[in-house]
């Protein structure tokens, strides 16, 4: 019971010690977020944004919370959490890929496990997957087979039998100094990172959402979507949606019911919420040469360009976008250029 008691209490206090290097990527942008700093502009997303939207390349001041995986509901408690901030920010960019929008598949891997979500947060989870009657949190990918109050409990006591793997394949304190090094270099870069270094050469591998025949988005998923953009518009901040580019083959190869179904979805939205707009094509294409791996993650010569288009897109207008008297993001010819090869 004492050895169970000290691994217990290794796993919750020193994390960094042995878990992989997500970790140190989601602590740094959860001590941005936990200190306020965010900027003019916050991104929220996954890792497609998390890669391709580098806060250094944009003129306008600009914070990157997009995390691995992550869907709208890490979104919705992010945006929870900077709507503390004495001072919030003027606009969201919100950049979720399709497949994620539709696709719980990793929450308790990674938002859970790296802690971006704890016990208060699981709890009004697991209340609004029985509201809407949709438990598919607990359920896809599930390994476990753990009923949801159970599966809750364990992962938010950080129970060490979770994290037997990365104990056993990293060893006590083996990743301490590599954790630290990259929480230093995402904190430095407001949250934007690369898989691998960036350094690709391009990728022709097909993304996860030209194995989708049509677009659908999980009850809990979009019940969440919608109470963020709620609570969003209460506040009188906009949010622009833009889908990150995938690479050229996949857009050859994406299902025509599956890109209808999406533009369907996004256009369902803006009619509910007249703060969210869609910016550019709901699910544009760059040439291969501008991607890192299968998952379409932007190689260093994508994220420049998407970076500075961004950059000149955001600093086209002076004010917040919906509300401000000016055009929003949407209506811009600079932002319209984001989708552009």
């Amino acid at each position: 019971m004492g050895a169970l008691a000290i691994v217990w209490a290794y796993v919750a206090l020193l994390p960094m010690a042995f878990l992989d290097d997500e970790y140190p990527r989601w602590t740094a942008k959860i001590a941005l977020l936990d200190r306020c700093d965010l900027g003019q502009i916050v991104v929220l997303g996954d890792s497609r944004a998390a890669v391709g939207i580098a806060p250094p390349l944009i003129a306008t001041p600009i914070s990157n919370f997009a995390f691995a995986g992550s869907t709208s509901i890490e979104a919705l408690n992010v945006t929870d959490r900077l709507l503390r901030c004495p001072v919030p920010p003027r606009q969201i960019i919100l950049s979720i890929s399709p497949y994620q929008l539709g696709a719980p598949g990793t929450f308790w891997d990674k938002s859970v496990r790296y802690r971006l979500l704890g016990l208060r947060d699981l709890w009004p989870l697991l209340a609004l997957s029985r509201q809407t009657g949709d438990e598919s949190l607990y359920t896809t990918g599930d390994r476990d087979g753990l009923p949801p109050v159970l599966k809750t409990l364990l992962h938010a006591s950080l129970f060490p039998a979770l994290y037997f793997n990365s104990l056993v394949q990293n060893g006590v304190a083996m990743r301490w100094r590599r954790n630290q090094d990259i929480y230093a270099d995402v904190l430095a870069a407001r949250g934007q990172y690369f898989f691998m270094g960036g350094a690709g050469q391009g990728s022709s591998e097909l993304s996860s959402e030209t194995a989708i025949p049509a677009f659908r988005v999980p009850p809990v998923l979009d019940a969440a979507l919608n109470e963020m953009l709620t609570r969003l518009g209460a506040r009188g901040i906009p949010v622009a949606f833009m889908t990150m580019p995938i690479n050229a083959s996949s857009g050859l190869a994406i299902a025509p019911a599956y890109r209808a179904g999406l533009r369907a979805y996004l256009d369902g939205l803006a009619a509910r919420h007249p703060g969210f707009q869609v910016v550019g094509d709901a699910l544009p294409s760059w040439p291969d040469a501008l991607f890192n791996d299968r998952l379409s993650h932007l190689n260093q010569a994508g994220t420049a360009r998407f970076s500075a288009r961004l950059s000149a897109c955001v600093g086209s207008g002076v004010g917040s976008g919906a509300g401000s008297g000016e055009d929003p993001l949407a209506e811009r010819a600079a932002c319209r250029a984001l989708s552009q090869p």
